[in-house]
């Protein structure tokens, strides 16, 4: 019996969707330069799929706010140690914290910075957003060479999505991050170190070999993932630095319009977000 190819499985996957899949991963250490413009593509350690499509990003976009963040503190321009005060007018309903504490608590442009990653606080990335310029993001998010991705807005929960991007443009930015290829060392340290503590794990890492609590009970582990979930109805994504001692790769895995329209782990686009993810961990282990 013929084995199936990983273009006709990530095809019948897509297929069985309700929505659309978008799909970038690129081995990191096998030469891999980017996505392919059809709209299916595996060469060498490179896979696409609608990987020039844009979808809405979510959360995801939190990634390169960041780096503008950290861009900004290394030229100079603004501290990291910075106190912002929370007010009541900046808390916005979503994903976070921030939005059931007490007004009036100070906190550092690191602290909200690690906030919008770790648990993808909705209020501490407008706070980010206010103090760096939404005109200024989008000015570093051009000048990484990510042409199909935009902030369009604030984060306002259940709003009309204006945040774009592409698989290929958020699989060139993570392998930039991955190389450290952008920012300076430290900087671009603090970002991965945040990217690794994010706490939404039942998307990319789901099905593999991965316990985000295995450092704190002593564990060893041969799997790190850095990622970033973004959420909204009828969208699941998430992109991530997978790393294992003989394989480091980038998946970014975006959709849309699925008709699952449930948050949460269970939901259509959460499990096509994990069955993708291994199917692309066992593709590249073999290669």
């Amino acid at each position: 019996m013929n084995s199936v190819s990983i273009e006709e499985r990530i095809a019948e996957l897509a297929r069985d969707f309700s929505g659309t899949l978008g799909l970038a991963a690129r081995r990191l250490d096998a030469g891999g330069q980017g996505p392919e413009r059809g709209r299916t593509s595996v060469v060498g350690g490179t896979i696409a799929f609608n990987a020039r499509e844009q979808f809405p990003t979510a959360s995801c976009i939190k990634v390169p706010v960041l780096v503008e963040l950290f861009r900004q503190a290394t030229a100079g321009a603004l501290a990291l140690d910075e106190e912002v005060v929370l007010r009541a007018e900046d808390q916005v309903p979503g994903t976070g914290i921030l939005k059931d504490l007490r007004p009036g608590l100070h906190l550092t442009l690191e602290d909200l910075a690690t906030l919008a990653i770790t648990v993808s606080d909705n209020t501490a990335a407008n706070l980010l957003i206010d103090r760096l310029g939404q005109s200024t993001i989008n000015a570093c998010i051009a000048a990484l060479g990510m042409e199909g991705t935009y902030l369009g807005t604030r984060f306002v929960f259940d709003a009309p999505e204006r945040n774009v991007g592409t698989p290929a443009d958020f699989c060139h930015l993570l392998a930039r991050l991955a190389r450290r290829a952008i920012l300076n060392g430290p900087a671009c340290d603090r970002l991965l170190d945040m990217l690794e503590r994010q706490q939404y794990v039942d998307y990319i890492p789901r099905y593999l070999p991965f316990n985000r609590f295995a450092t704190e009970f002593g564990l060893s582990q041969e799997v790190r993932i850095a990622n970033k979930v973004g959420m909204l109805a009828g969208t699941t994504n998430d992109v991530a630095i997978v790393t294992l001692p003989s394989l480091r790769y980038v998946l970014v895995i975006f959709t849309k319009d699925c008709r699952d329209l449930r948050f949460g782990p269970d939901s259509e686009g959460a499990l096509l977000v994990a069955q993708i993810s291994r199917l692309i961990y066992d593709h590249f282990r073999i290669l």
